[in-house]
């Protein structure tokens, strides 16, 4: 169990809060210069700042310009606000927070349970650019985005190497040296093309061994997961057919089956191929529905009361989203990878909650591939 003690005590890539650019590295401050080209918080809120994108479609020309005001951006469509995500990425990639279309009230929901306001986020984003300065979000294009309503839901890479100061498992360190190559999930809730609500998930295990702190090295090559190809796994198969609110409708009585326990590849709508992805590392290739199932039963006899409690869901075409939040109580014994724990978690009877994000493809009312993120380090810190 040492592993696991050292793993939830520093989790790594949760950066540490200040109340100034800077990186923390034991109790003395790195401090980071200004961002060439970057608005204050307050500046960007006395100047109406809506971001690059306005409902038209982007030209090269326009981003990084910004020439639009408020009054011009008209109707947001998921279309254009899809396209607002990417240039927020853009932003990011380029170390310009003046771009970042976020609220300033802006809740984002971060692993570790955290829910920092747009300030903290911000000072997030310089702290990983301390410890990762080469990093970058693979958004030209994403692997999967869609959105409905006022909604998106973005899924990339993001690639970096560990050259500056870093907190691990046992507080912060020297860095480490390491590429790493991780998967990235943002859902956001936008508002006259802003984000006002936002979850973040990334694929903190394959991070953590990618990094070395767990006694399992992975590689650093492309992820292989679920993405949305116009190719192989377009947006939608026929585009003429309505299904999005149907196949909503479905998702709904798969997280009902879920809580009532009705585990079966009839009631969880599962197509005969059927891929399941989890964490890039545990599941490279995908689980199939038996391997699932099987999972899917341990997992209930160690937390007898697992619930899910649906909070989102969004469809388009073939393609479902949602948010829920995931509860239960360690009452049995609970199996984790060697890597984690060499040996079983014994019941503890002690409680968590955590945000879970799906994403499903459909055809003629079952799922042929879904995608599970949830934060199992939180998790594990909760239970013991």
């Amino acid at each position: 169990m040492d592993t696991l003690n050292r793993v939830w005590k520093h989790l790594a890539f949760i950066p540490c809060l200040t109340s100034a650019a800077s990186a923390c590295v034991g109790g003395s401050y790195i401090r980071m210069g200004a961002v060439h080209g970057s608005l204050s918080l307050a500046k960007r809120a006395d100047e109406g700042y809506v971001g690059c994108v306005t409902p038209a479609p982007v030209t090269s020309e326009l981003i990084g310009t910004c020439p639009y005001a408020n009054n011009s951006a008209g109707h947001w469509t998921p279309e254009a606000n899809m396209r607002q995500m990417q240039v927020t990425d853009d932003a990011y990639n380029a170390l310009d927070f003046s771009r970042f279309n976020h609220r300033d009230d802006t809740i984002v929901y971060m692993p570790g349970e955290r829910e920092p306001n747009t300030a903290q986020h911000i000072q997030d984003m310089m702290n990983i650019y301390a410890s990762y300065p080469d990093n970058s979000v693979s958004n030209h294009p994403y692997k999967l985005t869609f959105g409905e309503g006022s909604w998106t839901i973005a899924v990339s890479d993001v690639i970096g190497t560990n050259t500056g100061p870093i907190q691990g498992p046992a507080g912060w360190r020297g860095p480490t040296g390491r590429r790493v190559n991780y998967e990235f999930m943002t859902a956001a809730y936008w508002e006259d093309g802003r984000i006002v609500r936002e979850h973040i998930w990334m694929d903190l295990i394959t991070l953590q061994r990618q990094l070395g702190f767990f006694p399992s090295p992975v590689s650093i090559d492309g992820t292989q997961s679920l993405s949305l190809s116009p190719f192989t796994l377009p947006l939608a198969v026929n585009p003429e057919e309505h299904v999005s609110e149907d196949n909503k409708g479905f998702h709904q009585q798969v997280e009902s089956a879920f809580n009532d326990g009705e585990l079966n590849v009839k009631n969880l709508r599962f197509s005969p191929n059927v891929t399941i992805f989890t964490s890039r590392d545990d599941t490279p290739k995908g689980l199939s529905s038996e391997q699932f199932l099987t999972l899917a039963e341990k997992l209930r006899t160690s937390f007898s009361n697992i619930r899910l409690t649906p909070n989102t869901i969004l469809g388009s075409g073939d393609w479902t989203a949602s948010i829920a939040r995931l509860s239960a109580t360690l009452t049995g014994t609970l199996s984790v990878p060697e890597y984690i724990s060499s040996t079983p978690i014994s019941a503890t009877n002690n409680s968590f909650e955590a945000w879970l994000y799906t994403i499903a493809r459909w055809q003629n009312g079952q799922i042929t591939h879904l995608k599970l993120m949830t934060d199992e380090l939180a998790i594990l810190s909760q239970i013991q």
